[in-house]
């Protein structure tokens, strides 16, 4: 497997990448294609996609504060569920390049990193100029997190979540087959519009997405 560098380095020698690619291995899309492209272009090339997301929603941040914040969390867990949080890191694996390959044709590839899985999908919706309509419940995300999340009264879904991707796709269902094939952890979290609204649902609840400049991970350790 190639390390990170190595692997930006692949994508910027590609000489065929469709729409957007990873520029590097933090949470930035390259926009020289972009740049070129009118709205009316940006909304038929990047509307109407299904969105999948790899990886887990603020699992980076959720094992750093796990390490980090032993004795307060000790407070209400057991020392067992700690111990399992801090486990989680094995989750934090670079994709097989056969994997990154593979998904290099498709519209735009995000890795996520500060202010986690939102303000991936508001940069996502941003640049491209078009819409997304999320399901909330449909984001991938452990217990731990949820559990750690709700402890220190923060957001899962900003928190930090290196090693997580967005990809944008014309066919979602048959890369999430194909990913899982090969042990990656994929699913479809939602879709891209041609409308301006950048959504996200949980049940009959509708919360649009603003951008966020702050990661929780840093009001705590």
């Amino acid at each position: 497997m190639l390390n990170v560098e190595n692997r930006v380095q692949t994508y910027k020698k590609r000489k065929r990448v469709k729409g957007l690619a990873v520029k590097d291995c933090h949470a930035l899309f390259a926009s020289e294609t972009l740049e070129k492209m009118s709205d009316k272009e940006k909304k038929a090339t990047f509307a109407d996609k299904d969105v999948l997301m790899i990886g887990y929603a603020g699992l980076a941040g959720t094992v750093q504060i796990a390490e980090k914040k032993q004795q307060e969390l000790l407070s209400r867990y057991p020392l067992f569920f700690i111990e399992q949080a801090i486990l989680q890191k094995a989750l934090l694996q670079e994709i097989p390049e056969a994997a990154t390959a593979m998904m290099s044709g498709e519209c735009g590839i995000l890795k996520l990193s500060e202010g986690g899985v939102y303000q991936g999908l508001w940069y996502i919706s941003e640049l491209t100029g078009v819409g997304l309509e999320i399901e909330c419940k449909k984001i991938p995300i452990k217990q731990e997190t949820v559990e750690i999340c709700n402890f220190f009264d923060i957001n899962p879904y900003l928190l930090y979540a290196d090693k997580a991707m967005l990809v944008v796709a014309d066919n979602g269902y048959r890369l999430v087959h194909k990913l899982k094939q090969m042990g990656v952890d994929a699913e479809i979290i939602g879709v891209t519009t041609k409308g301006p609204d950048k959504a996200v649902i949980n049940g009959e609840e509708r919360r649009f997405l603003e951008k966020r400049v702050f990661d929780p991970l840093y009001e705590i350790i």
